[in-house]
């Protein structure tokens, strides 16, 4: 791996892992921090402040401001006094506006990890409870708009973990010349051994976009086959809803939220799993995704980024999942599929080779 400078590097996003909702941008944060530490760069992280979190801590190392929205104005001495050589936001909000405004002669580069036109906008408000519709506004002013689109376009470096949002970032936002900045994901040598029998995995928030009651429906209908379910709703009523539906059904198992950072636990599933089923009605490039190929598990997908669905599984483009997971399990044509996406993933995502990629475009 090529050296470099140790940069100070203030990575500015929604989400921190450990900290209020648990998402994929959350994840990737923390995934991006605790590497460079590693690397031994000085890293800080600039999240919006949650209930159960301090206004600086630090976790394993990297040094985390919580920012509320009553000290938001105070966020431009915030980000003075952090004095980074590099601000990397993991997607653009309103967080990197202010960055830009008050240190524009820093480096200023932009991951975008799910931009959402209109489309994806409505169908967020669809899916959502009416306590996350009442918010929508808030949220709109917060992760898009003018102010995302500006800093965007003024960005030093924007970067995307996907390819396919290469022309998306170029028609919503005129930039056509993102690069990849790739997740960073530990693998295994190889493949794990699988478990004896047909095992399908969800992993993800049990919230109504991710669809869970389409996964139930499918294990109803392939009662020989064991679906484990990694997750929970961020609505307890909802969250108990589904888990009275689960107990149902024979076959599923609800195992909760499994921390990837503090336990083996997930690695675990991915191992015996055989296949990961997405339900979701929208998604970028799901972390999951990554992680499930790289276990060796085969994509079962109503959505295909990057074609990981078509090439490393079955592309249930409509809704025709009882098909999906009957074509992959004839022949053991999963094992071929998760195979070929397990080789691709290690040379993508793999940890050494992604981190470099970061560190490259730091220098």
């Amino acid at each position: 791996m090529m050296t470099a400078k140790k940069f100070k590097i203030c990575i500015i996003s929604s989400q921190y892992l450990g900290f209020g909702k648990i998402g994929g941008f959350g994840m990737m944060t923390r995934e991006l921090a605790e590497n460079l530490l590693e690397k031994g760069f000085e890293v800080t992280v600039v999240v919006p402040k949650k209930d159960n979190q301090k206004e600086m801590e630090i976790m394993k190392g990297v040094k985390i401001y919580g920012v509320g929205l009553r000290n938001i104005l105070k966020l431009i001495n915030t980000f003075k006094e952090i004095n980074a050589d590099i601000y990397h936001s993991q997607e653009a909000n309103l967080f990197t506006y202010l960055a830009q405004k008050a240190l524009p002669d820093k480096k200023h580069i932009i991951t975008c990890r799910d931009p959402r036109d209109s489309c994806d906008w409505l169908i967020e408000m669809r899916y959502a409870t009416w306590k996350r519709r009442l918010k929508t506004p808030l949220v709109y002013f917060f992760e898009d708009g003018p102010l995302k689109t500006r800093s965007i376009r003024e960005a030093d470096v924007v970067g995307c973990p996907a390819y396919f949002l290469k022309e998306k970032i170029k028609k919503m936002y005129g930039r056509n010349d993102a690069i990849l900045l790739p997740n960073i994901e530990k693998f295994p040598e190889q493949v794990p051994m699988k478990a004896s029998k047909p095992t399908v995995c969800f992993v993800g928030r049990l919230d109504r976009r991710k669809k869970p009651e389409r996964m139930f429906k499918l294990a109803e209908n392939f009662p020989e086959v064991q679906f484990l379910v990694v997750g929970r709703a961020e609505d307890k009523g909802r969250q108990s809803e589904l888990e009275s539906q689960a107990s149902k059904i024979n076959n599923v198992e609800m195992l909760g939220y499994i921390d990837k950072f503090n336990s083996e636990g997930l690695q675990k599933i991915y191992s015996r799993s055989w296949i990961l089923i997405n339900t979701s009605a929208r998604e970028g490039l799901p972390g999951t995704f990554i992680e499930a190929a790289g276990y060796g598990c085969a994509i079962l997908s109503g959505v295909n980024p990057d074609n990981f669905a078509s090439e490393f599984g079955f592309w249930a483009d409509e809704d025709n999942f009882e098909e999906g997971l009957s074509t992959l399990l004839t022949d053991n044509l999963w094992k071929y599929k998760a195979q070929k996406g397990y080789n691709y993933v290690k040379n993508v995502y793999e940890k050494d080779k992604a981190i470099s990629k970061y560190i490259e475009i730091y220098n």
